[in-house]
């Protein structure tokens, strides 16, 4: 478990549909492991991710007045890509440590649900996803590379999901938001001597 700051732009497509572009920083905390290679790795990671939700109930985005109407339930899926730049170290039990960098990238998609309240131009709500991933990075022959003292590193982040609040403003059918909240995951690290 960790946590996400980021920010958004969502637009009006029509009826009660919105497009989003979203991004993310998401710190999900350090992993280690102690075996034949001790290990230790800060997994953070870069998502940029589009979008379309769908109101639930309620007129078309367009309220009778100048601003947008975005209060109430909503709904949608996303895709997009991440990177992560993971600080990582290891070292064969008894020798030195080593430090390097871990990049795991790829894929992800999932979906979302969430509620605005709103004020005059002022949004506010919460928003909750969860999201399948590919990120993966299995860089081989770190750390010494001498055979006996080499490891190959295998890292995934195979899902991962937020609970963030919102806090945004509308300029007619438009709304940009700052997002910020709670991350976790899964995140799988496999050390291999070379």
């Amino acid at each position: 478990t960790g946590w996400t700051i980021g920010s958004g732009v969502e637009a009006a497509l029509g009826g009660n549909w919105t497009g989003k572009i979203e991004y993310l920083y998401l710190n999900l905390g350090n992993q280690s492991g102690v075996g034949v290679h001790a290990f230790n790795s800060d997994v953070r990671a870069q998502v940029f991710r589009a979008g379309v939700n769908y109101r639930i109930g309620g007129n078309s985005v367009y309220a009778a007045a100048p601003v947008a109407n975005w209060a109430g339930f909503y709904g949608g899926l996303n895709a997009g890509g991440a990177t992560a730049l993971n600080r990582s170290s290891g070292a064969v039990v008894g020798a030195p440590t080593e430090s390097f960098n871990l990049s795991p990238d790829g894929y992800l998609g999932g979906g979302q649900i969430g509620y605005n309240l709103q004020a005059g131009a002022l949004v506010y709500g919460l928003e909750a996803d969860i999201q399948g991933a590919t990120l993966r990075d299995n860089k081989n022959c770190l750390l010494t590379c001498v055979p006996g003292t080499a490891a190959n590193f295998d890292q995934k982040l195979q899902w991962f999901g937020t609970v963030r609040g919102r806090l945004g403003y509308s300029l007619g059918s438009t709304l940009f938001y700052a997002t910020g909240g709670l991350a976790y995951g899964n995140v799988k690290t496999r050390v291999q001597e070379a």
